[in-house]
């Protein structure tokens, strides 16, 4: 029994080398091994109770591994793949296993066969050959590395049945019947894609192109999440879509977040404004109203006038201004001295008896005497008058036409 261990332990430690790199693996599990009758290959007994005659006793097993390929539909036999020996099973001839081996291969070739031969340990003569189970998979293709290919088979040969496991697959990032083609998901600036089981590029969604590195129509941003299609309808809006981050870019004279608002900027009889973001109009300096039609310049002076402009362009007198003329240019200011005329609630001023003007700043009183003058006064600017028959500056002075009436 005590044997029996330490044979074991070598039977796992032959079997657990670590393998070779390359870009596929085979990993053969050994499950059971078999022989009922205790025979070897040439039908003799491995071991007699007695020195040579008596019942068959069972081998002391052990087992020579190998692994193949070749051309898909020709066997072989060469071990190409790899070879691996155990130590001695134990002396019984129905074991249940678990030695598993791995081996590494550059290139799959499309046919694989394994190859066991059972030899029985023979301590004072030579080893005696057992038999060699043998089975070949033709046409087989790995698996990938997430999930290789897995059999269970089952190996005979004159007197030995032999149960394995098979787990063939390539390496990581390898792909394909052979196991040639190379392919790394990736998420970044090289590329946007997983891997199928043949190693083609899979673009991740919104991603195309040979090394999905461009976005799909319509969609945009650096990690194309951005949708946009652009449009040129009034019900959906009038825009393209800016190539670096897919934001809507309105066309010409729209606007607004769906460049459904319509504005063309004017400087002439239909209207004098820009546009705003959103679409609306923006009056240029002056013009006012919904379509700026109405022009209004702020005044501060006597001749021009003396206003500021609302928000429609309507002329808004400044404090004291209370005339309400054309540009709030005629002024009556209720505080004024002397005070030579009266307001009204229009802003209009009422000159007092004998003030005349626009202002009310002429004083004139009408005289029909030597001392003052012979006049009356002009009902509009308060200039005098004279009488017939007088002139000069103050109508002092006798006309020539009356002087000739006299006579």
């Amino acid at each position: 029994m005590f044997l029996w261990f330490f044979s074991a332990v070598a039977v796992m430690l032959a079997f657990m080398a670590p393998p070779s790199e390359g870009t596929g693996r085979a990993i053969i599990t050994l499950r059971r091994y078999t022989n009922p009758t205790h025979r070897l290959s040439n039908g003799k007994c491995c071991d007699h109770r007695f020195l040579n005659f008596g019942p068959c006793r069972p081998c002391d097993a052990y087992f020579k591994l190998c692994v193949s390929q070749s051309v898909s539909g020709s066997p072989s036999n060469s071990c190409n793949i790899g070879r691996g020996r155990t130590g001695v099973v134990g002396d019984n001839d129905n074991h249940v296993l678990n030695i598993r081996r791995a081996f590494s291969f550059d290139s799959f070739l499309g046919a694989i066969t394994i190859s066991v031969q059972v030899w029985d340990k023979d301590k004072y003569t030579s080893n005696d050959y057992v038999g060699c189970p043998s089975k070949t998979l033709q046409s087989v293709t790995p698996g990938s590395y997430w999930d290789p290919l897995r059999r269970s088979l089952t190996l005979k040969s004159s007197y030995v049945t032999m149960k394995l496991d098979l787990e063939l697959y390539c390496d990581k990032d390898y792909y394909g019947p052979s196991c040639s083609v190379r392919c790394v998901p990736r998420d970044d600036s090289s590329g946007h894609y997983t891997c199928d089981n043949l190693g083609n590029k899979i673009c991740l969604q919104h991603w195309e192109g040979p090394s999905c590195n461009r976005c799909e129509r319509n969609w945009f941003g650096p990690r194309c999440s951005t949708f946009c299609d652009p449009r040129d309808n009034d019900v959906q809006g009038h825009y393209k879509c800016r190539p670096s981050d897919g934001k809507k870019e309105c066309l010409p004279s729209w606007f607004g977040s769906d460049c459904r608002a319509q504005c063309i900027p004017r400087d002439d009889e239909s209207g004098h404004y820009s546009c705003a973001q959103d679409g609306s109009k923006t009056c240029l300096p002056g013009w006012y109203g919904e379509i700026c039609t109405v022009f209004c310049v702020p005044q501060n002076d006597e001749k021009l006038g003396n206003y500021t402009c609302d928000d429609e362009g309507n002329m808004v007198c400044l404090d004291g201004v209370s005339r309400l003329d054309s540009n709030c240019s005629w002024t009556c200011l209720a505080r004024e001295e002397p005070v030579t005329y009266n307001c009204t609630e229009e802003g209009y001023k009422i000159c007092h008896l004998s003030w005349f003007g626009s202002d009310c700043a002429t004083y004139c009183e009408p005289h029909n005497d030597k001392v003052h003058g012979y006049y009356t006064c002009n009902a509009r600017d308060g200039s005098k008058v004279c009488l017939e028959g007088w002139e000069g500056r103050d109508c002092r002075d006798r006309s020539v036409e009356s002087l000739f009436t006299i006579e």
